[in-house]
């Protein structure tokens, strides 16, 4: 594909929306593989080469660089500076342009989730992580401040060096740290079609921020140290040293009672709209052992599911990874679709445990019941015998 063609097909009118445009530079690249493959293996140069000047692909991405970022469209930013990072020949271009992607990255519609895949994908190729330790003074001032967290996390542990300044960038935009935990967590599986109130966040943002500064002192770790934990349907989690930080939609945990074997929160905070009406759910608990593959019993998991039901508690998501362990004790990690018995309002998921546990408890008690009948009746039959002798 000459230059003239591949702009024709970023320019038309059928990439207005910029769809296409990474896809026509994969073209592009793929395009020259197979020209040089078939080149090499008949044992000749590009055939026009002596006649006259053709331009590689890497040469017309380099002198189109500015158009062809213009031309993409935000969800696929990320596709883009893949193709590129993963071909040798324009790795080089992306570094050399690597202001312009920073740029890019820090316009509006740019997804999060796209700059911590761009960035992990830079992290990857060694050329490039050298590139931004090198250039590190010039890049972290132009992380823009809602997106130095995700972008923290993709950059972490290149260098202690690295990591202070980072830290530093994160320290500077602790607010905007805050804000953006708080707004990505509210993205949820329960949540992922509810707008998110500005107002909301302008007014929660320092508390949970307060939460967080209290919480790193504690632990003597710094911004850097945060860690995400996997997403859930309800809750986003951070590990803060050996503290766990739940952030979600709210749910009913605050009606689940006290039990031994369920994690209790060291701190829970509930943010409310203009109406009253709860809208986040917040709790910071200690960090419990994830079970090994020596832990993950089904038996061991059913006593426990057995233990809560004999309290009169029903517990109805019941897998393994909602278990941890503390001090060697199986510990309920995640109070979600946790009820008291008689709740009118019980949600049995499949995929889980539950209905089978459930079936084996009641199974059990039945047996159980028959059995104390059983016994009862054994206990009263020689007393009728004895009068019956005596008459």
């Amino acid at each position: 594909m000459n230059e003239r063609k591949f702009l024709k097909q970023i320019n038309s009118k059928l990439n207005k929306d910029g769809n296409f445009t990474c896809l026509a530079v994969n073209d592009l690249l793929q395009e020259e593989k197979k020209m040089l493959i078939s080149n090499q293996k008949i044992g000749i140069q590009r055939i026009f080469s002596k006649v006259r000047k053709v331009k590689s692909a890497e040469e017309i991405i380099a002198d189109n660089f500015e158009t062809i970022l213009n031309k993409t469209d935000g969800q696929h930013i990320a596709l883009l500076y893949k193709f590129l990072t993963n071909d040798e020949s324009t790795t080089q271009v992306v570094l050399n342009n690597f202001n312009r992607i920073l740029d890019r990255v820090n316009s509006s519609d740019v997804s999060t989730f796209d700059t911590f895949i761009i960035f992990l994908n830079f992290r990857e190729k060694e050329t490039i992580r050298e590139f931004i330790v090198a250039n590190r003074d010039e890049i972290i001032p132009k992380i823009s401040p809602e997106k130095v967290f995700e972008v923290a996390r993709s950059l972490k542990e290149i260098s202690e060096e690295f990591d202070c300044k980072l830290d530093e960038a994160l320290e500077n935009h602790k607010l905007d740290v805050a804000r953006y935990i708080l707004e990505s967590s509210m993205i949820c599986e329960a949540t992922a079609y509810k707008p998110i109130d500005k107002e909301f966040l302008d007014q929660y943002s320092g508390k949970l921020l307060s939460l967080i500064d209290t919480t790193l002192q504690d632990e003597q770790v710094r911004m850097i140290d945060i860690e995400s934990g996997e997403p859930g349907s309800f809750t986003k989690t951070f590990q803060i040293g050996e503290k766990i930080l739940k952030i979600g939609a709210p749910r009913e945990v605050l009606e689940i009672p006290r039990h031994s074997h369920i994690l209790e929160p060291i701190k829970e905070m509930k943010f409310t709209s203009s109406n009253d009406d709860l809208i986040t759910h917040i709790e910071l608990t200690r960090r419990a052992e994830l079970l090994s593959s020596d832990d993950r019993r089904e038996d061991d998991l059913y006593q426990l599911y057995k233990m809560l039901r004999n309290d009169g508690i029903i517990w109805t998501d019941t897998k393994f990874e909602n278990v941890g362990k503390i001090d060697g004790k199986l510990m309920i990690i995640d109070r979600d679709f946790i009820y008291k018995e008689g709740n009118p309002n019980i949600i049995w998921h499949d995929n889980t445990y539950a209905k089978s546990f459930e079936k084996r408890y009641l199974q059990e008690k039945t047996n159980n019941q028959v059995q104390e009948f059983k016994n009862k009746i054994k206990i009263q039959q020689p007393s009728k015998d004895i009068e019956q002798r005596s008459e």
